[in-house]
């Protein structure tokens, strides 16, 4: 992945869950960002890889230098699962 900045809009983040996501009825990526403030991506189901999240970063997503956790969440029937937590980092300015 290239190095990321703060404040990148248009930033495409994929998460592998490692399960058929097809049906699911709540797909996120969660995140918790380096100052502990809390978010929730509304992700879309990868169309070639129905096992794969997907999520374009807007105004405001990486609006903070440091490590980032991510965290696939997603409903699929009776089910609420969780992934891996991932990370990244987000660079500030000139970095």
């Amino acid at each position: 992945m290239a190095k990321l900045y703060q404040g990148d809009v248009g930033v495409t983040v994929n998460v592998a869950t490692g399960i058929t996501l097809t049906g699911a009825t709540t797909t996120q990526i969660r995140v918790k960002k380096p100052s502990g403030t809390l978010a929730a991506w509304v992700a879309t189901i990868d169309g070639a890889n129905a096992q794969q999240l997907n999520y374009t970063t807007i105004a405001g997503d990486l609006n903070e230098a440091g490590m980032y956790f991510l965290q696939a969440y997603v409903i699929t029937g009776t089910q609420t699962l969780f992934g891996e937590t991932a990370e990244i980092e987000i660079f500030g300015a000139f970095a």
